[in-house]
């Protein structure tokens, strides 16, 4: 086995992000959608071997490529790609260190002009990365693939080096990821601000909104697990109070389990079938199991809500050899995350996902994969033309006999009164005209009035933000190698 095949394939101490080589043997590519660019918020992204996926952000004049991870939150390039920045082996002083299951990165932070589709953020923080975890051609390398960094789209109470004017997905109202499953496949894409309605439709799927359960990584609250025929598991982990924890996260590519729950099934459909944990070709390789490609894997259940959403034997498996698979599951390890599940690249490749900020996140599943109801209509991306309808005029005048004018009496008038069949005089109409026309006047001064304080309201807050930035992460750009930092294309 390949020795860059072994080092992607380490697991860390608690399930965090682990990069796999993908192979298929006899199998053929083929191309889910037809990107067009024409729109900027449909932004493509770069599948590597179906296990890590990028898409480009651009900072200062540049572009650069950049692993999308909704598990973290902090926006980070190697120093390799900066010009004006010296790379070091080691973490210089003044640097903050951000934490994934992988390993560290140590960082520098400065302020930089960035823009992601159409988000422009004139001032955010952008960490260089040292050391030689981050060098592309080290062996301990964090980067695969052609990733020059790494993008995080989860909430700034997560952040290491937070920008004082909120993370990214803070300038966002949602976004929505979609991950071709062939190794290399072509047609993956992150479209901001929106969903992919063409895609939505041609592939009848049906969207299910699944609320936060917390605002720091995209957690949402699974309230069953099933095997196979097995009665499902509820709650889905020992411990779990009406639902369990799990962070939606495309920057780990397995599904990550509870201890308890990965034990079990390895006890009762893995080692029953010669399936080894941790060895494949005779290399070690932790934390994942590998069989035979004979042995039978149940469909696995995700219940969120009144949903369930399924995974079959072949969603989670990856042929490494003719005879050889790995099961795309992993224990979560010791530590606080013990009882957390971690939905990544495996479930996600299943299923198209829209990341609502401060709301939900809403699962797609093509007609017929999964039971329960719709629970939200399909979402239009900002700018599509949904249809409207537009009420017409209001009539004032005569309604006839029996009727009643908007403004006049009308109508029976209760006990002792009398019915009113007479039409609007003259005067009345001249007056109702009058008052329309007030009406009109001094609603139009009150939307001048409300647009010149919301913009004096922006202007504010930006200068605020400006200050808060200065006051913040001024004192970091004081090196003559990080305020010369030139992001480059390589």
């Amino acid at each position: 086995m390949p020795s860059e095949m072994k080092r992607a394939l380490q697991a860390s101490p608690n399930g965090g992000k682990i990069a796999l080589e993908r192979q298929y043997y006899g199998s053929t590519l083929q191309r889910r959608r037809n990107l067009k660019n024409t729109n900027i918020n449909d932004l493509p992204m770069t599948n590597f071997d179906g296990v890590i996926y990028m898409a480009n952000i651009t900072i200062q004049n540049a572009s650069v490529l950049v692993q999308v991870d909704t598990g973290s939150s902090d926006l980070w390039v190697s120093c390799y790609y900066v010009g004006g920045v010296d790379c070091k082996t080691t973490c210089p002083t003044k640097s903050a260190m951000i934490h994934y299951g992988s390993g560290s990165v140590c960082v520098q932070p400065v302020l930089e002009p960035i823009r992601f589709g159409e988000v422009t953020v004139s001032k955010y923080v952008v960490g260089i990365a040292q050391g030689r975890n981050v060098f592309p051609m080290d062996a301990s390398s964090l980067l695969l693939g052609n990733a020059q960094g790494l993008l995080g789209l989860a909430y700034g109470s997560i952040a290491t080096i937070p920008t004082p004017g909120g993370q990214l997905i803070d300038y966002m109202k949602s976004f929505s990821i979609f991950l071709t499953q062939d190794n290399n496949a072509a047609g993956s894409f992150l479209m901001v601000n929106g969903v992919d309605e063409e895609l939505i439709a041609r592939k009848k799927m049906t969207a299910h909104r699944i609320p936060l359960k917390i605002r720091a990584h995209w957690t949402i609250g699974m309230t069953q697990f099933g095997v196979g025929e097995e009665t499902p598991v509820f709650p889905c982990t020992t411990g779990s109070d009406n639902s369990c924890d799990a962070l939606i996260d495309t920057g780990t590519s397995l599904i990550v389990m509870p201890n308890s729950v990965f034990e079990k099934f390895a006890t009762t459909y893995l080692n029953p079938q010669g399936c080894q944990y941790g060895s494949t070709t005779g290399e070690e390789v932790d934390s994942v199991y590998v069989c035979p490609t004979s042995a039978k894997l149940p469909r696995l259940a995700f219940t969120f809500g009144d949903t369930t959403f399924y995974l079959n034997s072949k969603d989670y498996i990856l042929e490494v050899t003719p005879t050889e698979m790995i099961v795309e599951l992993q224990p979560a390890g010791k530590g606080q995350m013990s009882d957390v599940w971690v939905l990544g690249d495996t479930f996600l490749k299943v299923y198209y996902s829209s990341y609502v900020v401060n709301d939900s996140v809403v699962l797609y599943c093509p007609g017929g994969e999964c039971s329960g109801n719709s629970t939200v209509a399909p979402t239009n991306s900002p700018g599509s033309n949904t249809g409207s309808s537009t009420a017409g005029p209001t009539i004032i005048g005569p309604t006839g006999n029996g009727g009643s004018s908007p403004l006049g009496g009308g109508g029976n008038n209760g006990a002792g009164g009398s019915a009113n069949n007479s039409t609007p005089t003259k005067s009345n109409t001249r007056a109702v005209t009058a008052l329309t026309i007030v009406v009109g006047v001094l609603g139009s001064i009150l939307v001048v009035g409300l647009v010149i304080v919301m913009m004096r309201w922006r202007r504010r807050r930006q200068a605020r933000r400006e200050a808060e930035e200065v006051s913040a992460y001024g004192h970091l750009q004081t090196p003559n190698s990080v305020q010369t930092a030139q992001f480059t294309r390589a």
